[in-house]
């Protein structure tokens, strides 16, 4: 080979580098982006620092808009005629918690729900007990600046329908809603 196509290959790698380079930055920057919704609502928007992934639950980065998308996302759901947090749950209220503990005094409301099977007073004993479980369970965690409002709904805001299913499913939940200081 001669010296121009040694130097035609080099060029063509350095552009490759380049073109990876870009594209790694690219896809680091779309999965940071996550569409806000509701769930869980932080009066103030305070940048925090970086918590590492937990158990394959990407953290929140910003208390407002990040919580709210990322508790959309992660629904806190429980089994029929249960108040037992599950595996999946418990992910989730870690990263929650380590997000919580950045903050300054808070009221954290935890709003439990039941679907519309059996009656409505066990309906509304369990929503009691999901949201207790919730509350305990981040009590543990050492939110020292949170203090705990403990509300069930029983089957009377449902957001899924009764009727199917995954509907059932989603009703049975916990909803965290945070008051500032």
């Amino acid at each position: 080979m001669n010296r121009k196509t040694i130097l035609w290959i080099g060029f063509i790698l350095l552009l490759f580098l380049i073109v990876c380079c870009l594209v790694f930055k690219a896809k680091k920057i779309q999965r940071q982006r996550q569409p806000a919704t509701s769930g869980l609502q932080v009066e103030k928007v305070t940048p925090t620092t970086k918590t590492p992934v937990q158990g394959g639950v990407k953290p929140p980065t910003q208390k407002t808009e990040k919580l709210s998308a990322f508790l959309a996302t992660h629904q806190i759901s429980f089994r029929p005629n249960a108040s037992q947090i599950d595996e999946k749950a418990r992910k989730i209220l870690d990263v929650v918690a380590d997000t919580l503990r950045m903050k300054g005094p808070l009221h954290l409301l935890v709003v439990g729900h039941a679907d519309a099977s059996g009656s409505s007073g066990l309906n509304q004993t369990l929503s009691v007990q999901r949201a207790q479980a919730v509350a305990d369970y981040l009590k543990q965690k050492g939110l020292a600046n949170v203090t705990f409002e403990i509300i069930g709904k029983g089957s009377s805001e449902p957001v899924g329908e009764n009727a199917t299913r995954e509907g059932r499913r989603q009703n049975r939940r916990v909803e965290l809603i945070v008051k500032g200081e």
